[in-house]
Order: C-alpha cells, then structure tokens, then sequence
C-alpha cells in the first residue's frame, strides 16, 4: 500500500508548468563577462557553473536577494535540495510572500523527508497562489501524515471546482513512468486512495471510477482499482 500513495505525489515547480531560472538583471561590481559566463552556462544548461558565478557575486554583495533567490531556485533544479532549502529560507526571511520561493522550499522540505515542515509551507502557498495544484499537493501531502480529514476536504473541494477539468498535473507510477492527467480525474483517484487505505471498499471504487469516467486511460487509477478488487477478493476469502 506504501506504493499506492507514493504516486499520488505531484511536483508542480519546474515540472507541470515549468517557471524556469530567474535571470538576474545585473551583477554589480563585475566586469560583464561574468554576467556573459552566467548566461552561457544557463544557455547550455550547466547548473554548477551558474551557481559559481552566483557565489561569486554574493561574495562581493551578500545581501542582494535578487541573486539569492536565482541560487535557491538553480540550487533546486541541481536537486540539491539542502541547499535549495537553506537558500530559500534565507530569501523568506525578506521576502515572506515569494511564491516561487515558498514553492521551492516546500519541495525541498519534501524531497528532504520532512513532510510537516513541506505541509506548513504548502498551506502558507495556497494562500496567496489560490493554485489548485497547490491545493492538490497539500492534500496528498497531509494524506501522506495520515491527516486524513483535511486530506478529504482539500480533495472534496477540488472535484467541485470548475477549473480542476482545465488544468493538469503529473503523477508517477509505481514504474516511476510520469502520466499527465486532468486535476479533477487526480483528486477523485487520491479520494479513492484515501478510502481504499481505510478499506472502505465500496466508496474507493466509487472514485476510482469517477477518475476513469474522466480520463479513461488514467493508468495509476486502473492500477489502483485493479489492486483494490484483488484485495478485496483476498479479504473475503478469509471469511
């Protein structure tokens, strides 16, 4: 079961709709080929050496926040999440209401295995942001903590809203295939995950269902829901 609510995780920063790396718009106190440097390595995608230009610069200006938030957000697309993190922090202490920011450091919270801290994070975003892939992420991330009544209310509230048939997310499957699929299809399959762990059978399907009537070739829902049935049929049996 530990698998089956892995994929529901959804990575919206620099994946579902990709922001990309801040460019800053000057490095003070340098000859311009540094900034030249900077943009080449971005151009040829090499995260590292735009991450030493960066230092370089904070070096010589070290409170500047333009450039530290460009760090924790190159820092993130390295995958270095502890740095990302410290970063990031750093960037919040000035700039409380940063999106991209707050978004960052949620997910390096996560990927970092500190769920709580990734939650409180998730629900300082979804304030300002209003994205409800935000709010999708939030709930799988309380559905992950066993908080399960807000999960169910995050989740119910997406399904009734119109914009969650416009928009898309990503979830991974056990394979660690990624499939892109409608919002809504994606909280009606949590709700089924949700129901399936409390082996409330009947109101698993239930959703599963609802999920595959959307996107009928939504792959982690009919894995799920084949599962679902198997170990049903395994619970009867020991009757």
């Amino acid at each position: 079961m530990r698998i089956l609510f892995l994929c529901l995780i959804v990575f919206v920063v620099f994946g579902q709709k990709r922001k990309g790396v801040k460019e800053v718009e000057q490095m003070p106190q340098q000859p311009s080929y540094y900034w030249q440097a900077y943009r080449n390595a971005l151009r040829y995608g090499d995260v590292m050496t735009a991450i030493v230009i960066l230092h370089i610069q904070l070096a010589q200006d070290s409170t500047n926040i333009a450039l530290k938030d460009t760090l924790a957000r190159l820092y993130f697309v390295a995958r270095a999440y502890p740095q990302s993190l410290r970063v990031g922090l750093e960037v919040l202490e000035k700039q409380p209401d940063n999106q991209a920011i707050l978004e960052v450091v949620a997910i390096s919270y996560q990927n970092l295995g500190d769920i709580k801290e990734a939650i409180n994070y998730y629900e300082r975003l979804v304030k300002l942001s209003k994205d409800l892939r935000h709010v999708y992420q939030l709930a799988v991330l309380q559905f992950t903590l066993e908080r399960y009544g807000e999960a169910e209310a995050n989740l119910r509230w997406l399904v009734e809203q119109p914009q969650a048939e416009q928009l898309k997310v990503r979830v991974t499957l056990p394979q660690g295939i990624q499939e892109e699929v409608m919002l809504k299809a994606a909280a009606y399959n949590a709700l089924g995950a949700l129901y399936h762990k409390k082996k409330e059978w009947d109101l698993a399907l239930q959703y599963y269902d609802k999920a595959l009537e959307l996107v009928p070739d939504f792959q982690l829902a009919k894995g799920n829901k084949d599962r679902l049935e198997r170990e049903r049929k395994g619970d009867a049996s020991q009757k």
